[in-house]
């Protein structure tokens, strides 16, 4: 689907909506041209409602985009964590999926991991990823340490511009903790995978709800209320990640 294509319907998505909640009903002429997805599910799309806590550090490297380039880097090389605004993210996951937005044009990236109190530098596991502009997920591996519940942990993910000079790059960070919450996972239990992505959103779990939701579209990559789904979910006030809405997850 087409950025403008995607403008109309949710512009027109926006009219309906609006409609509905002034108790007009909604024109016949509409009912051949609309794209199919139920009026219900547009009413009740991924609402993140975040913790009320921040942390220091950047989803984003403070150099891009638009401040000048570095040597041996491309120049409008940037490296993006689909993170909330605060810097903080909640898991209920021991291994939670990281997903991030690269263009430096390298293959050679390295995650880290460390206490946030003792600074100890926990775990580290260098990789490979598509030089290519766009997406890539990691999920901690088999081998890391398990996430404790209730404690601060700092996450950071290098990508290099050239082989080179390995700190040469690009460099995002944030906060990750995992909390327990039974009432919550025995919902989560009976719940259906598009239940799950709503219930974890609405519990503020930001690594839950990605990775549910990443995992539905995957599955279904045509799937026109996934997609509004991911829209909706990363045009929230703390979110903001307005430019990645056409890319695919």
């Amino acid at each position: 689907m087409n950025t403008l294509h995607r403008v109309l319907q949710k512009a027109t998505h926006s009219l309906l909506v609006n409609w509905v909640s002034i108790g007009i009903n909604i024109p016949s002429v509409f009912a051949s041209t609309l794209p199919i997805i139920s009026l219900n599910r547009i009413l009740t799309q991924v609402t993140y409602s975040p913790p009320n806590v921040g942390a220091p550090g950047s989803p984003q490297d403070p150099s891009s985009p638009g401040k000048g380039g570095r040597p041996g880097c491309p120049e409008n090389a940037r490296l993006v964590s689909f993170s909330p605004v605060t810097n903080w993210g909640e898991t209920v996951s021991d291994r939670p999926i990281f997903l991030l937005y690269s263009s430096v044009g390298s293959s050679s990236a390295e995650f880290s991991l460390w206490d946030e109190k003792s600074l100890e530098k926990l775990y580290s596991f260098p990789m490979a990823i598509d030089p290519k502009p766009g997406l890539f997920k990691f999920r901690l591996p088999d081998d890391a340490p398990q996430l404790e519940i209730d404690r601060l942990y700092r996450w950071q993910f290098h990508v290099s511009c050239t082989s080179l000079n390995q700190e040469q790059g690009f460099n995002v960070d944030g906060v990750i903790v995992r909390r327990s919450n039974p009432e919550l996972q025995a919902k989560i239990e009976s719940a259906t995978p598009e239940e799950r992505v709503d219930l974890y959103a609405e519990n503020g779990f930001w690594f839950d709800t990605l990775d549910e939701l990443v995992k539905l579209r995957c599955a279904a990559p045509d799937n026109d209320e996934l997609a509004a789904d991911c829209v909706s979910l990363l045009e929230q006030p703390m979110v903001q990640l307005y430019e990645f809405v056409e890319e695919p997850l």
